[in-house]
């Protein structure tokens, strides 16, 4: 019954902000994880919704989710290993990525398609903890049997990437963040169904806000879970 009477308001909502609903809506966003979508999903959203003031602001992932929580921002995207835990909260899948060992062009494994986690029993890991990917990656360890010998990272993946390349390890990070690459590292694609991680839209599930329904309606639209599927078939 609570399924079917939030569809009923979704729809409601969506019938008066088509008929000229004026509002605003505050969206963050991870710079790598929405750049192939971003640009158009705000363009459809203005060309249907001209009375929707649109605000977006960039975030990095450890900052995003309070600033859905302290209602800075009405919804964010953002990695579903981050607010799975969080209560509170609701999200929609927009797109599945796959984890990706970062490790220096000299490194023997360098030149590999795909990589196991076993092959880097003996490496030492740069992972910022604690965070969700902190956790999901921990369980991805477990199950490959063995605990990693870790150093602190930053939340910025830039950061990340220069410390790989100076030599203090190697890093763990999904394959969107390669907008980041430095010549002298290389993203190679981890084995194992586990080591997926989604991006997901998510807000508080007490925002009423009317605008938020119109954006999911409108990622529903671009379909981009399956152009996804396609580009990493490819490779």
């Amino acid at each position: 019954k609570g399924i079917i009477r939030r569809y009923e308001e979704g729809m409601k909502r969506i019938q008066l902000a088509k008929s000229g609903l004026a509002g605003e809506l505050k969206i963050g966003f991870l710079e790598a994880a929405v750049k192939d979508f971003f640009s158009s999903l705000i363009i459809n959203y203005r060309d249907n919704y001209p009375n929707i003031d649109l605000q977006m602001n960039q975030y990095n992932i450890a900052t995003l989710i309070n600033a859905i929580l302290d209602d800075k921002i009405d919804a964010g995207f953002t990695l579903s290993c981050d607010i799975a835990k969080v209560p509170g909260i609701e999200w929609k899948k927009v797109y599945s990525d796959v984890f990706c060992v970062v490790l220096r062009n000299d490194h023997p494994l360098a030149g590999e398609k795909k990589i196991s986690l076993f092959q880097l029993a003996d490496e030492t890991f740069i992972i910022e903890e604690p965070s969700g990917v902190y956790d999901q990656l921990l369980d991805l360890f477990k199950e490959s049997g063995f605990a990693p010998k870790t150093i602190p990272r930053s939340a910025f993946p830039e950061n990340v990437l220069l410390m790989v390349e100076t030599g203090l390890g190697v890093a763990i990070l999904p394959r969107h963040l390669n907008i980041y690459k430095r010549p002298g590292v290389s993203f190679i694609e981890l084995e194992g169904e586990s080591a997926k991680v989604d991006i997901v839209l998510a807000w508080k599930k007490d925002n009423t806000n009317p605008a938020i329904p119109l954006l999911l309606s409108e990622l529903e639209n671009m379909d981009l879970d399956k152009k996804k599927e396609k580009s990493l078939e490819k490779g």
